[in-house]
Formats: C-alpha cells, sequence, structure tokens
C-alpha cells in the first residue's frame, strides 16, 4: 500500500465527514437557538468549527494531489519521451499514445496477443483490442523471450497472462525520417516475420514430432499390456485338465511330470503317509480328475465329466 494511495483515500473518506458534522453541528445549534431558546453547548461550536478545519485541510490537499498527479504525469511523458522504457510501460497505453498522437514518423512496438496480430497507426488506436502501435503490417505471434529485427532497434519481448494471451513489453523506439528508412523498417519487418513465421512451424513440427511418439508410446504400452492379458489367459486355460492330456497321463509318472503335462497344479483333497490325492477340473468346471500319488508317482487316475 503506497503512502499516495492512503492519502487519497484518507482525502475521500474525510471530505464527507467533515461536511456531515460540520451540518449536523450547524442544524443542531439553529434548533437549540430558535426553537429551544437556549444557547448552545461550547463543544457543539468547537466540533463544527473542527469539520470546518477538517474541511479546508480536505479541499487544500485535493488540490495540491491534483497538482500532483499533473506533475507526475508531466514526469512520465518527459521521461517516455527520453527513451526511459520502465516509464512508458509503467503508465502504458495512455501515456505512449499521448506522446505518440501528433508525433510524425515515430513508431512503437507494444503489447500485443494472438488476437490481434497487427501493426496499427498511431492515430488510430484502442487500448482494449488494438496491442501493436506502428504501420500496418500483420505479424505472427512469436515463441520465445525476445526478437530483434537485424539492425537491433526494434525488439519485441513477451510474458504469458492467463489464457492464451501474451503481453509484450517496450523494448525500443525508432524514428523514421524518410522514405528509405520506412522502406528499411518494413523490409526489417517482414524479414523478422518470416523467422517468427519459420520458428513457429519449427515448433508446431517439434509439438506434432512429440505428439507421433506419445502416441507410439501409447500403442506400445497398450500392446504389451493386450500381450500379457492373452499370457495370463493362456496360463488360466492352462491349469485346467482336457481329456486329452488326461489320456497321455501314464501310471508311474511323477507328480513334476504330470503337473508340467497338465499345465498347473491340482488341489491337494487327501493326504496319509506317503500318499496324496490331487483334485483337477476341466476348463467347463463340469468335468473332475483325480489322480493318486505314493511316493510322488502316480498310482491311479479316475476321470468324471471329461469330454
Amino acid at each position: 500500500m503506497s503512502l499516495e494511495w492512503v492519502i487519497k483515500y484518507s482525502i475521500l473518506t474525510l471530505f464527507p465527514i467533515s461536511i456531515i458534522v460540520f451540518l449536523i453541528s450547524l442544524i443542531f445549534i439553529l434548533y437549540l437557538r430558535f426553537i429551544k431558546k437556549k444557547k448552545a453547548d461550547k463543544k457543539i461550536f468547537i466540533t463544527m468549527v473542527t469539520s470546518i478545519i477538517v474541511f479546508l485541510i480536505t479541499v487544500v490537499s485535493t488540490i495540491y494531489m491534483l497538482e500532483w498527479d499533473k506533475k507526475q504525469e508531466k514526469k512520465q511523458h518527459e521521461m517516455c519521451q527520453k527513451g526511459n522504457i520502465s516509464y512508458c510501460n509503467k503508465y502504458n497505453t495512455k501515456v505512449v499514445l499521448d506522446n505518440l498522437k501528433n508525433a510524425d514518423g515515430i513508431m512503437y512496438i507494444t503489447a500485443f496477443t494472438k488476437e490481434y496480430n497487427m501493426y496499427r497507426e498511431i492515430y488510430n488506436p484502442d487500448k482494449w483490442k488494438i496491442q501493436q502501435l506502428g504501420i500496418e503490417h500483420y505479424f505472427e505471434y512469436i515463441f520465445g523471450d525476445i526478437l530483434y529485427t537485424d539492425d537491433k532497434k526494434i525488439g519485441i519481448t513477451y510474458k504469458n497472462e492467463g489464457t492464451g494471451s501474451m503481453y509484450a513489453k517496450i523494448i525500443d523506439k525508432r524514428i523514421l525520417n524518410s522514405k528509405q528508412d520506412v522502406k528499411d523498417f518494413k523490409e526489417s519487418i517482414d524479414k523478422l516475420s518470416f523467422e517468427v513465421n519459420k520458428e513457429k512451424e519449427e515448433v508446431e513440427k517439434e509439438k506434432k514430432r512429440q505428439q507421433q511418439e506419445k502416441a507410439i508410446a501409447e500403442n506400445e504400452k497398450r500392446e504389451e499390456e493386450l500381450r500379457q492379458s492373452y499370457e495370463r489367459l493362456q496360463k488360466l486355460e492352462d491349469a485346467y485338465i482336457t481329456l486329452d492330456e488326461f489320456q497321455q497321463l501314464q501310471l508311474g509318472m511323477t507328480y513334476e511330470e504330470c503337473i508340467k503335462l497338465i499345465g498347473g497344479e491340482g488341489k491337494l483333497t487327501s493326504e496319509s503317509y506317503n500318499y496324496k490325492i490331487y483334485e483337477f477340473e476341466s476348463l467347463s468346471g463340469k468335468g473332475i480328475v483325480l489322480l493318486s500319488f505314493y511316493n510322488n508317482k502316480l498310482e491311479s487316475k479316475t476321470q468324471n465329466g471329461l469330454k
């Protein structure tokens, strides 16, 4: 919060308050004098006089602030004309327009957005839409921090503000004194526009390449997920016993040989001294196989419902 803001806010607050207090005091004195036929209290007179003093101080302060604002504006005008960019930026469009309104051949490049990408003549400003001041010339928005024309007399920089907007700072000004200067200026801008468009194309190509790489990576990831899903499904199917696998089982085979043939382990349903019985199901769930192992070797096999 600046001192200037505090003073202005105080003036705006005290001005109406002092008037209200003065009027209330005056009305109260008149009421006592002519209605009640009494003499007003000394405190009321003091309050009224104080309000008058405050009112006068406020008026004087207001006049002083108005004069101070004029001096500040004049100072900004002079500093901006001398090429002090910070002063031009601080008061931005208004000061620049005021300075350039009646000046012939002075070109400024100032803020711009993606929606209004063109230079405009200085005598036809629109501070809300036209963000470029100068000759009529289309200019694509730039990718990068700063660009200069070859002669280094004109530069543009920008910062992002919100969604899709770019605002440039005033970098330099150029006075065009002759037709040749104007021609050179146009050629510089044309060349700069070409470089900007080229840079824009390169950025778009890079963006497209990154999108393609991302799409390829996503496709590869999707294919890998499908492959893994298929392998899991295959393993799940392999864990069930079929009629063909049942017929290939031979008595005397070890438990390891049996589960290798079937593709998965069975459910242990019974176990005693060196004797185990495993249960296997068919994929349909309607078939069941019982395999009996003694000393880890297949002793018997039975099935029901396998097709």
